[in-house]
């Protein structure tokens, strides 16, 4: 623990020291020297409580500029000093960053000052979480496992000083989740809310979750306040603090399934009192927890789980032959009885088929389930076994009809009808769609990993894989290229593009791959978007073309979304590069100087940023391309106004009013009216923002509405009209809060927060105020900083 708190000390001041002395390296050096010489002061290492830090550190900051008393001792230290503030903060972000994300040495320290310092916290939080439930199975039909189901109680009895934990393992198909449901569904009253989530490790051409990918899914359910796009906008740090906030003082029910190593779950773990988590994996993975290996069902209940779907009137001693021989696992016993149940086939005629297993004990494999499930494939006709292939070989976790019957080469009516063929016989299975009435083209058809894999399997083993794939890629192509499909198509089918995408290594690939990063892109899933991008580059990466500095541009827009702007920053730059080097290629290099553009000015490279705007404008006014030419004069006015240039300012905006499209003309008016309130003119600047409104409205951009509801609030605060602030900033958060917005969001709460202060309601200002850091906070967003100073300011004018 005191190697960990030291580490976590050690890289808190070289993050503060770099806060406080940003131009003066050599300070900073002397800075974080002087402050870690003295290892026996080291706050919290030295035995002080994280309760006490403030007071600890600043003892320890007065040995930079030490005024010593008669002992000889420093004393105290100038108030207005920034660095101990910068340093708690960072002291405590270190602390919880290696309590949740590595080896949780120093879990039970933050566990304590989270109960002792978070309290108020989680006092404001409800009494339940919403649940995030999505399991593909469902609490109905399950029978037996009583033993098992009491064993999980058992070790999952709450504590109230830890979590739980039961590994819940066992080969395909023998039924954990759904007892991992059973459980949940016997015992969720236990809990303040329940959470599901699989990691689809075992799935056919699916990578393994993570455990990122996992909170950009479960965060905008459980979060009344966060929607998908705010939780893509943020980093992954700040996911992870999203997701400690929202689970703290919480007793939590959580199933992690299809979970192949820790690694995944690891940072998820609650730890805290009253917590229970059952995580399912078909390895033994190293979580150190009550394990439950799930072994066959016995005879008893396997032959009322086949009657149950079959019927009950099979003769007892054929329906015992049956069980036994599908080695007692519930997929392979759900299999052959549905098909029976819906007259397919006869109990004596898949008997006459199958493995003798009470005369020759096999073990319970994935070749021996193949093997048992061969007879199913093989009663199937042609067509039908042509249909199993086409599910196994496609890499999602469904495949619509209209995809279904594109690889058959059938029309529709028939592609219906052979998957529903799939389903009679129990080899597939209906999937069911977040729309309330689905076109036919996307009823879709899943299948169970274990029957998923068979069929892959065997389109493997038919050499058909990779060409039913390469034929999706040129499917997929083809209907985003053509645009005959809505918006509900898209969203259906972008998982399954992508992951389609990432299944080769061809050009192909990587051209469906960069495509389905815009897409994403353009939905905020900013997490997926980076994958797919990143699988672009890796294929385009030799082949020196400007193709791989557009997945350059791609990975760097969603690492600046993220606000990782370093990463965005080298990005750009490399894609810069390529197209500086393909000399015909302007609509590369103007697009990768925009986003340079962008990126240095959120890292306060003001000039570099100017620089990249500008050569953006003169490419795009060489080449008439007028839309990214407003664009880029924006983007050079922003900057300008950051700058204090605001003559300058004005002229860019004015000429990008002039020159774009109707939203560029409204984003270029909105900038305008920013510069004309800097310059005192909160008249024009008016109007500037009531103008752009009135675009917006007319466009249905209900962002633009609220941005230029900001700036309107701004000018009745200058105005010193703090009702009318307060009104114009109350319509912008609702707008955010709305559409997900949470930098928006931050920003209009600040505005109803000033205009409280400034209204002598410091009462009222407090807590919009505190919500806005904490927004702030959360994102990682620069403006936090301002905030905190408003909230100083605040107690520093009424603390009389």
């Amino acid at each position: 623990m005191r190697a960990a708190l030291t580490a976590a000390i050690a890289a808190a001041v070289d993050i503060a020291v770099a806060e406080v002395y940003p131009d003066d390296v050599e300070e900073q050096r002397y800075a974080a020297a002087t402050l870690l010489e003295r290892k026996d002061i080291l706050p919290v290492v030295d035995g002080t409580d994280l309760i006490e830090l403030d007071h600890a550190v600043i003892r320890w900051v007065a040995v930079l500029e030490p005024p010593l008393g008669d002992d000889g001792e420093s004393t105290a230290i100038d108030p207005d000093h920034s660095l101990p503030g910068l340093l708690c903060r960072t002291i405590l972000e270190q602390i919880r960053r290696e309590a949740t994300r590595t080896g949780h040495v120093l879990h039970p320290l933050w566990a304590d000052f989270q109960i002792m310092c978070l309290k108020p916290l989680l006092s404001q939080q409800g009494a339940r979480l919403r649940d995030y439930w999505h399991p593909h199975t469902t609490e109905d039909g399950f029978i037996g496992r009583e033993r098992e189901l009491a064993t999980l109680a058992a070790a999952l009895e709450p504590e109230p000083d830890s979590g739980r934990f039961v590994m819940l393992g066992g080969i395909g198909g023998m039924g954990k989740t759904k007892l991992a449901t059973a459980f949940a569904h016997d015992h969720g009253d236990r809990y303040d809310g329940r959470i599901f989530y699989d990691f689809e490790s075992y799935t056919v051409g699916h990578a393994p979750g993570t455990a990122d990918q996992a909170l950009v899914r479960i965060l905008p359910t459980v979060r009344e306040d966060l929607s998908s796009n705010s939780v893509q906008a943020m980093s992954e740090t700040g996911r992870l603090s999203a997701w400690e906030e929202t689970t703290s003082g919480r007793r939590l029910l959580v199933v992690w399934d299809n979970v192949k190593s820790v690694d995944q779950i690891r940072p998820l773990l609650l730890r805290h009192g009253g917590c229970a988590t059952i995580v399912t994996s078909r390895d033994q993975i190293d979580l150190d927890s009550d394990r439950l290996w799930l072994g066959g069902l016995d005879p008893e209940t396997a032959c009322r789980l086949f009657t149950g779907i079959a019927g009950d009137h099979h003769d007892p001693a054929q329906v015992r032959r049956l069980v036994e021989a599908d080695l007692l696992i519930p997929i392979l016993i759900k299999t052959h009885a549905r098909s029976i149940q819906t007259g397919r086939r006869r109990l004596a005629e898949i008997l006459a088929e199958l493995p003798k297993a009470t005369i020759e004990p096999r073990p319970r494999t994935q070749e021996a389930m193949f093997e048992l499930l061969a007879g199913s494939y093989e009663h199937l006709d042609p067509d039908q076994q042509y249909a199993f292939r086409i599910l196994g070989a496609h890499p999602g976790l469904f495949i619509t009809a209209d995809a279904a019957s594109a690889l058959l080469g059938c029309d529709l009516d028939e592609a219906l009808g052979l998957m529903d063929d799939l389903v009679d016989v129990g080899m597939a299975e209906r999937h069911h769609l977040d729309l309330a009435d689905p076109p036919r083209e996307l009823i879709s058809y899943t299948a169970h990993d274990i029957l998923h894999a068979y069929a892959a399997h065997l389109a493997d083993n038919e050499r058909k894989l990779a060409s039913v794939r390469s034929e999706l890629v040129a499917y997929y192509q083809g209907a985003l290229r053509s645009g005959r499909f809505d918006s509900d198509w898209r969203n259906v089918e972008l998982d399954s593009i992508a992951a389609t995408a990432m299944t080769g290594t061809t050009w192909a690939h990587a051209d469906l791959a960069q495509a389905a990063g815009d897409e994403l892109f353009a939905l905020g899933r900013l997490t997926e978007a980076s994958a797919v991008y990143g699988h672009a580059a890796e294929i385009y990466r030799d082949t020196g073309t400007v193709e791989y500095g557009y997945a350059l541009v791609g990975l760097a827009e969603a690492a600046r979304r993220q606000s990782d702007h370093q990463r965005s920053l080298d990005l750009c730059r490399q894609a810069v590069a390529i197209f500086t080097a393909a000399d015909d290629d302007h609509a590369g290099m103007i697009k990768a100087s925009i986003a340079l553009g962008h990126v240095a000015r959120l890292s306060g490279q003001k000039e570099e940023a100017l620089r990249e705007f500008d050569h953006a404008a003169d490419l795009a006014s060489a080449v008439g391309n007028r839309v990214s030419q407003s664009r880029a004069l924006a983007g050079a006015g922003h900057t300008l106004r950051l700058m204090r240039r605001y003559d300058e300012a004005a002229e860019r905006f004015q000429l990008a009013i002039e020159l774009g499209d109707p939203i560029r003309r409204a984003d270029a008016l909105r900038g305008y009216g920013d510069i004309l309130r800097a310059m005192d003119d909160s008249v024009e600047a008016d109007r500037c923002y009531n103008d752009a409104n009135a675009v917006y409205l007319e466009l249905g951009d209900r962002n633009g509405q609220a941005n230029a509801l900001l700036g309107r609030g701004a000018i009745a605060l200058i105005d010193h009209d703090w009702d009318e602030a307060s009104r114009r900033y109350r319509a912008a958060a609702d707008i955010f809060t709305d559409i997900g917005n949470r930098v928006g969001l931050g920003t209009a709460l600040k505005g109803l927060g000033d205009a409280a202060l400034e209204a002598g309601k410091p009462d009222l200002a407090r807590p919009l105020l505190q919500e806005s850091l904490t927004v702030y906070a959360e994102l990682q967003f620069p403006r936090a900083r301002h905030v905190r100073n408003r909230l100083w300011e605040l107690e520093n004018r009424y603390s009389a």
